[in-house]
């Protein structure tokens, strides 16, 4: 680089220039000439090759030498030396190490020093060197050792050589001496051959010492050599001192032949004497037997002594032993009758103990026990030992031990606690003893045995079978009586209801379960005690239990009733002062009823003794006679209601509540936020000052003035009326001067200056005006009228596009596009007529449009089809826009208004998404009618059918029954009743029809829909009689081609032919080829949705291709649904239909701005970039779905981060847009259907709210202006054909809840809906179609990110660096083997194990996270211990619920895997002590069993090394709130092992909640019993006793039915439970309860 070049011409250094910059100077050189040359980049690359291959090579060469560390272990393990010395292992162990580490220094001694490679030589001399010296060392060590053990021995075998010499110098000079010699010579002959086999052993040792030049002295050697004859000379002293003995031996000997003689005769006496003087002889007494027995055992024991000196004495002297039978004889019969006496003397013991026992104090069941014991020992005896039943003595302990035995059972009955003072006296007489002062306290069971009445045992049993029923009756009726008497409506039976708690309006009671369960009981016991014969003495008293017991039913029963109708009537009575002065005879009846209620109420709070306060005198009169006024009230205003409805019919379309809440204010204002419900689109009024209405607000802010103005005066109805006929009448003159005005004025402007409605039905009437003028002028000879007509029309659709493409306000915007919709449909139908050459209005071509007329004589508009005419009825529109009228629509839109021709219903049926309901409100929309959904479903009955029917009847409007076949086939039946009423009506022209047995006006303008889904779950076939009534159309397949290319024309798309066709063909391909999963759907609704996104992104990037824009639009609301396989699929299709187009994603930078935020203040910005990117798209693709979706579902197994998306979502709205967004959770299978959506009780028509209801209705109210929030319900829980389905007119465009009692909620533009599920596979297509779909699946998320929060969240470097290490170590390898059995290239099956897991491992690695947060402590634990302890946490994760076959691969390959020292018995069977950092077996934590006296044997708990190991556990996950699982086989001791250790924490700081779950159990069930052991700390927070933790404990988990749909409705309780902390009330006000310092513990079956 510092070679500069020359001047030019000479050999001067260029100096440096100045650059372009003041300080920069510039070097002119070679450099840049060189660098620059191929051969000398070539050289210098070759260059470094050569060096990186060589030191590669060096390298390897290096690693070679390691072996001689890591196989031979050279450097370490010589601890190992000292066990080998204290196992003694053989000579040739010695021989094969000594001779492996020589031959590895001699080995060495032949290589090569200095090795080559390259340019680069290695000298290894040192290393060799080193190497031999620790070989030879090794050799020394083995040596050593050998040379110990070899010397040990030889002085051994040199000291036993010396002592037998000395034994045999020894001279018998008597017969103790001379045994002593004989036994000497015996030994050492014996022990020959042994002997010899140690000096050979001895000399081998010496023998490889020598071999291999290991140290040892020659004396040793010398020694050894010179022990075989040390032992051979040995031997022959031994022969020789033997033969010189001869004589002395047979002197000996004649003695003892006398000693024996005698001895046998000795022998036979004592026999004599013990068969005729013995224990056993039958003349002698059990008791005199016992005596007999230990002197003869005296005997036996001093003739044993002197039999085994005999036989001793004639073995040395060669003599044949003496039998003795007869003392043989009598040790047997002795150990025999041994037996026998034992058992008596132990009997007697006892029954003497038990005879001077107090009666009143003797444990009668030990007694009992002790007799069956000796009973059943007595019979045993015979069946072990044969000859004891052929002796006398044991029938003598047969009879004495039975006799025993059957006096008990008496004793037993006798004992009893129900036999009193009055009850023995009974049985003195009957055993005629005498009474006398007779003191129980003081009697002994002697005494009883002394009164032998086993004599009498019937009159004994009839005595005590007495007693003990009488004892048992006054015992429950004892029960009885404390209960009734302590029960009490406080605290938990009554609330305040409404104002001060300390100072309410009234006191109500809330529903006691626990008083009926307990009432119910009760009234069985009493009714089985009466019956009995008994029962005598007690009968007044159970009489007259059972009488106030049945009060207390009756009265809670009707105090409940009134209780309720009050509460009804009190709310709008005491709240509403203009209902009290429309309602003034009412009014004053309820005060009086109200007055009488609240005196009841508050005698009771002051005296609230359930017994007290039910069984008064006259109290169930009282109360029946206040309910039924109650009744009349009711019954008064539900009429005053009707007349109401009557006199208003749209009031038809809203609930009693709502009405009542616009009926009970004066203010005019208070019907604006039902407006929406009693107008089609008409959002608010517009007043003036003063109550004056002068015009209309529609939903999307379209704003017209009324041509007169009305007062909000008087009676609400009638000033609704007024507006509602002002409404006709000023949209009837707007639409004629729009009519009138058409043909004068440019199209454009005209369009622009009369609202959306009015413009579109101008355009009709004079389209079909056109139409029919080119008929006339082909009929007059131009036969080109038509094609002009076409051209004309052509040329309007284009000037609307072309306006569309302009920067117009948005609702000049709605207005065009929905007219582009109706103008192509027109151009359209005169095209084919063009094509068809359709010359005539007469043909049926034209007779079958849809022709709109403006009427001279009725001065109104006309409405032609076919034969039918019918009213355009001016209900205003606003701009709800219009659908693409296809050719299905066309059938569909015919065969509906013929039916209405002959007054009939229409029935499109057909699959989800095809347009049925939509269909029939777009005909509503072309005929300005109100068209009412009610999405159906079993909760409605014929009554709520009637009260729907009678509205319609009283408006004229239209009704449109969705999922018609849901409702159950009875309803059906009457329903079909109802509808042909009507329909005769209607034939029959008359003004009214009678309806649930009150008349109801019928307007002519009626119409009834019904849309059904044929085959779906949960549909029922309708009846004939009902068929009939309707004429169907089938709606199968919807025409999407045109569809799209009509709607992207209404955007301004110019090329709408060519991307509809693209589109259409990438939907039919998706479906085709993509994978078939449940959340799938490419039918019309999602096309749309694409559609409307398509259209935002068109108007928002007006300079973007139109193409790329599509395929923005396609990507972006396909690409979340799709599992990860698919992605690649969809990606090349749509590169197929867009080639060459690559469109990034944008947009939205300010949420995704947020969204990062929020991952990284929470710690979730993992090290992996491609795997955060895609949850930072995840969540954006949730919010954009939720852009054209108001409902949304994110599917995906658990641990693909469903929740997190949702959360992010919902902080990023805040951050991005000041949106504060709130989350409602609810899980819907955690309840039954009827608690979810409320129930209407068919027989009082009273309406009980459900949770979900409540909740849709508080989310869906306005927000302050000023404030915007964000409110969304989620669904967490899974989706089945049942409870969803009653969702379905929420999720689709109608955007509405309809309950059963009529009241119909809509979903406001703040709120919407999400799904968290796992996945659809119960779900109808119906559902899927409707909602919007994310799919996150595990597989993209893994457990890195979560395992990399986990680590990122320790305190110090070193412990991340070393978690970081050990999870590319362990965990991605484990989580291969474990659940998908690879292992490299092998792939084999996943490991057994008792419960279904992530496959991806996410949950087993949080498991493994919580374990090692339990053990290791970042300020104490030494982190080279860190390890030890992560493979012992990953035993218990992915090990956890391995089988035993499992957990032994699991263990042999963790292991392999580690290659570091680990114990080597099983990772299950040892635990990791933290204190002395090494691995134990769990065998030597088990605790001593001392089991304290007096334990019931099913208690006892014997600790194992099971019980030991998941007791550790569980306090391990305890401490950190974690719940707990365990599964288990039956008779594994699960429950058992959880319940010893729950019991182990202190009673102060625990407290335990056993919970069985069973098939019957529900998830009521399981939530009472959790309630019924939490109290109230404070507002709505609840928990067990301050300073303790409720730990539950739920066995059998598994055991809860499971429902048609997969679902165990406790279990979905209890998930939601442990996952938000809270619950909602069942019942009351479904208010929350936040339960804290609970903790779960569970065992199962797998």
């Amino acid at each position: 680089n510092a070679f500069v070049r020359w001047m030019d011409g000479t050999c001067k250094p260029v100096p440096p220039q100045q650059g372009q910059e003041e300080d920069q100077q510039q070097l002119f050189t070679f450099y840049r000439d060189v660098k620059d040359n191929p051969a000398l980049i070539e050289m210098t690359i070759n260059i470094q090759n050569s060096i990186q291959k060589i030191f590669s090579i060096i390298d390897k060469y290096l690693r070679r030498w390691k072996r001689y560390d890591d196989r031979w272990k050279l450097w370490s393990g010589k601890q190992e030396l000292e066990k080998v010395k204290d196992k003694r292992p053989p000579f040739v162990y010695f021989d094969v190490h000594i001779c492996v580490y020589k031959g590895l220094a001699d080995n060495l001694a032949e290589y090569q020093p200095e090795k080559d490679i390259g340019f680069v030589r290695i000298d290894s001399t040192a290393i060799l060197s080193a190497i031999r010296a620790q070989a030879m060392d090794w050799v020394a060590g083995y040596g050593d050792i050998l040379r110990q053990l070899a010397y040990k021995d030889l002085t051994k075998i040199k000291s036993e050589i010396e002592d037998f010499r000395e034994q045999l110098r020894e001279t018998p000079d008597d017969l103790t001496k001379l045994k002593d010699i004989l036994s000497v010579i015996s030994q050492i002959l014996a022990v020959s051959m042994d002997m010899e086999l140690r000096m050979q052993d001895v000399r081998e040792r010496y023998r490889t010492l020598t071999l291999y030049n290991c140290a040892y002295e020659q004396q040793e050697l010398d020694d050894a050599n010179d022990l075989p004859e040390q032992w051979r000379a040995l031997k022959d002293d031994a022969l020789t001192k033997d033969r010189r003995m001869v004589r002395v031996k047979e002197r000996f000997g004649k003695e003892t032949q006398d000693q024996v003689a005698e001895f046998s005769e000795k022998c036979k006496e004592l026999f004599k004497q013990f068969k005729h003087e013995g224990p056993g002889s039958p003349e002698i007494e059990l008791d005199e037997g016992v005596e007999l027995m230990k002197k003869f055992d005296i005997y036996v024991k001093q003739y044993q002594r002197e039999r085994e000196d005999l036989v001793k004495a004639q073995t040395l002297f060669n003599l044949a032993v003496q039998p003795y039978p007869e003392l043989l004889q009598l040790e047997k019969d002795l150990r025999l009758l041994s037996q026998v006496y034992k058992v008596y003397t132990e009997h007697s013991a006892m029954v003497n103990e038990y005879s001077n026992a107090l009666w009143t104090k003797f444990d009668i069941g030990a007694l009992t026990k002790s007799a069956e014991d000796f009973d059943k020992q007595v019979r045993k005896m015979p069946k072990e030992t044969k000859e004891l039943g052929e002796l006398p003595t044991f029938h003598k302990l047969e009879e004495v031990v039975s006799s025993f035995k059957t006096a008990v059972p008496l004793i037993q009955q006798l004992k009893s606690d129900a036999i009193g003072k009055t009850h023995w006296e009974e049985l003195m007489k009957i055993a005629s003893v005498e009474v006398g002062d007779f003191d129980l306290k003081k009697m002994t069971l002697n005494s009883v045995f002394s009164m032998q009445l086993h004599r009498f045992p019937d009159e004994v049993n009839e005595i005590v079978v007495t007693a003990v029923n009488e004892q048992k009756i006054e015992g429950e009726l004892a029960k009885v009586d404390s209960g009734w008497r302590q029960m009490s409506f406080l605290p938990n039976g009554m609330k305040a209801y409404k104002g001060d708690p300390q100072n309410p309006r009234a006191w109500v009671l809330l529903p006691n379960e626990e008083m009926k369960q307990m009432l119910e009981d009760h009234v069985l016991t009493l009714q089985s005690m009466s019956s009995s014969k008994y029962a005598v003495k007690l009968l007044d008293t159970i009489k007259r239990w059972e009488r106030n017991l049945s009060t207390v039913s009756e009265v809670t029963d009707a105090w409940m009733v009134m209780q309720r109708k009050w509460m009804y009537l009190e709310s709008i009575f005491l709240d509403s002062d203009d209902i009290r002065l429309q309602l003034p005879e009412e009014a004053k009846k309820f005060d009086r009823a109200d007055k009488a209620f609240k005196k009841i109420m508050q005698n009771t709070k002051d005296n609230p003794t359930v017994l007290a306060a039910c069984c008064q005198e006259g109290r169930l009169e009282e109360f029946k006679s206040l309910t039924a006024e109650f009744d009349r009230i009711q019954k008064s205003l539900t009429d005053y209601l009707d007349t109401k409805r009557s006199a208003f019919p749209r009031f038809y379309l809203i609930s009693d509540d709502e009405l009542l809440s616009i009926l009970g204010t004066s203010d005019c204002r208070a019907v604006q936020p039902h407006m929406l419900k009693l107008f089609d689109n008409c959002k608010e009024l517009e007043f003036s000052r003063g109550n004056t209405v002068v015009g209309m607000f529609s939903d999307e802010g379209e704003h017209f003035n009324f041509h007169t103005v009305q007062k909000a005066e008087g009676a609400v109805e009638d000033w609704m009326r007024a507006i509602d006929e002002q409404m006709q009448d000023t949209l009837q003159r707007i639409s004629k001067t729009a009519v009138y005005y058409y043909a004068t004025k440019e199209r454009m402007p005209w369009l622009q200056e009369y609202i959306g409605m009015a413009a579109i039905l101008g355009t009709q009437i004079w389209w079909t005006w056109g139409v029919e003028d080119a008929f006339r002028k082909v009929a007059d000879g131009n036969k080109n009228a038509m094609k002009d007509e076409l051209k004309k029309e052509n040329g309007q659709v284009n000037d609307l596009v072309d306006l569309v493409r302009q920067p117009i306000n948005k609702l000049q915007r709605k207005k065009v596009n929905t007219l582009i919709i109706l103008d192509v449909h027109a151009r359209d139908i005169v095209d084919r007529f063009v094509r068809d050459s359709i010359l005539s209005r007469e043909e049926f071509a034209w007779e079958s449009q849809l022709r709109f007329y403006w009427d001279r004589k009725k001065d109104d508009v006309v409405i032609r089809q076919c034969t039918g005419e019918l009213q355009y009825c001016y209900e205003y529109q606003g701009l709800n826009g219009r659908l693409v009228i296809t050719p299905l629509t066309d059938r569909c839109v015919m065969t509906l208004t013929t039916a209405l021709t002959f007054k009939m219903g229409g029935a499109p049926a057909g699959p989800a998404g095809t347009g049925k309901t939509e269909t029939t409100k777009d005909l509503a929309k072309a005929l300005a009618i109100s068209c009412i959904v009610t999405n159906c479903g079993d909760g409605l009955d014929y009554r709520a059918m009637g009260v729907i029917f009678s509205g319609l009847s009283e408006t004229g409007f239209w009704g449109c029954f969705d999922e018609f076949n849901r409702i159950n086939v009875e309803v059906l039946s009457v329903v079909a009743a109802q509808i042909k009423t009507i329909q005769n009506g209607l034939e029959g022209k008359k003004k009214t029809v009678e309806m649930l047995g009150r008349d109801v006006a019928l307007k002519v303008t009626i119409g009834y829909f019904i849309t059904m889904n044929p085959g779906y779950a949960g549909r029922s076939e309708l009846p004939d009689n009902l068929k009939a009534l309707f004429r169907p159309v089938t709606m199968i397949v919807p025409d999407l081609l045109m569809i799209c290319e009509n709607m992207l024309m209404s955007e301004g798309f110019n090329s709408a032919k060519v991307l509809a066709k693209k589109m259409t063909v990438l939907y039919a391909l998706s479906q085709g080829q993509l994978s078939k999963q449940y959340h799938y759907d490419f039918k019309l609704r999602a096309l749309k949705s694409v559609l409307v996104m398509a259209g935002d992104l068109k108007r928002g990037a007006a300079d973007l291709p139109e193409d790329v824009v599509l395929m923005r639009a396609l990507r972006d609301m396909n690409m979340p649904k799709f599992v990860k396989q698919d992605v690649p699929l969809f990606q090349g299709l749509l590169g197929d239909l867009f080639p060459g187009l690559d469109c990034p994603r944008v947009g939205h930078a300010a949420l995704k701005q947020a969204i990062e935020e929020h991952f990284e203040e929470t710690q979730c910005k993992s090290k992996y970039e491609d795997i955060y990117n895609l949850q930072v798209d995840k969540v954006m693709q949730l919010y954009e779905t939720m852009l054209t979706r108001h409902s949304t579902m994110i599917v995906g197994p658990t641990g693909g981060g469903k929740s997190v998306c949702l959360d992010c979502l919902a902080s990023a709205q805040k951050k991005a847009f000041n949106l504060p967004t709130f989350l409602l959770p609810l899980n819907p299978k955690a309840i039954p259907t009827d608690e979810l959506y409320g129930v209407l009780d068919p027989a009082t028509r009273d309406w009980t709210d459900g949770l979900l209801s409540k909740i849709f209705r508080e989310m869906n109210q306005p927000h302050p202006p000023d404030k915007p929030v964000r409110r969304y319900i989620l669904y967490d829980g899974d989706v089945d054909a049942i409870w969803i389905e009653n969702m379905n007119s929420v999720m689709d465009d109608n955007k509405l809840l309809t309950l059963t009692n009529g009241e119909r909620i809509r979903l406001e533009k703040h709120c919407a809906m999400l799904f968290e599920v796992f996945d659809l596979q119960y779900a109808s297509p119906a559902t899927v179609s409707r909602c919007g779909m994310l799919y996150v699946d595990d597989k993209n998320l893994g457990p890195g990110p979560y395992y990399d929060r986990w680590a990122r969240m320790k305190q110090t470097d070193k412990l991340r660096e070393a978690l970081d290490d050990l999870y590319d170590k362990y965990i991605p390898t484990l989580i291969l083997y474990v659940f998908e059995g690879r292992h490299g290239d092998t792939i084999g099956k996943p490991l057994p194990n008792y419960l279904p897991r992530s496959t991806m491992g996410t949950d087993s690695v949080v498991q493994f996270s919580r374990l090692f947060d339990s053990m290791f402590d970042e300020g104490n634990t030494p982190i080279d211990l860190v390890e030890n302890i992560y493979v012992f946490c990953l035993t218990w994760s992915l090990g956890s619920v391995l089988d035993e076959r499992g957990r032994q691969e699991f263990d042999d390959f963790i292991k392999k895997l580690a290659s570091k020292v680990l114990p080597k018995q099983s990772l299950f069977d040892s635990s990791f002590d933290l204190e002395v950092g090494r691995w134990n077996p769990w065998e030597d934590q088990i605790e001593e069993f001392n089991p304290p006296p007096g334990l019931e044997f099913n208690k006892i708990f014997v600790p194992t090394i099971d019980t030991t190991r998941y007791s550790w556990l569980v306090r391990r996950f305890l401490a950190l709130n974690q719940p707990v699982l365990f599964s288990g086989e039956s008779g594994t001791a699960k429950s058992v092992t959880l319940q010893n250790t729950l019991e182990s924490y202190p009673p102060e700081q625990s407290a335990i909640l056993n919970i069985n779950f069973s098939s019957r159990t529900s998830s009521l069930d399981f939530q009472r019993t959790v309630e019924d052991n939490i109290t109230k700390r404070t507002g709505r927070i609840f928990g067990p006793e301050q300073g303790k933790k409720l730990r539950i404990f739920i066995d059998d988990l598994s055991m809860p039915k499971i429902d048609t749909y997969g679902t165990q409705q406790p279990l979905a309780l209890l998930k939601f439970l442990m996952e938000r902390s809270f619950i909602y009330e069942r019942g009351g006000d479904l208010e929350k309860i936040m339960i804290q310092d609970c903790q779960y513990i569970s065992g199962m079956q797998p």
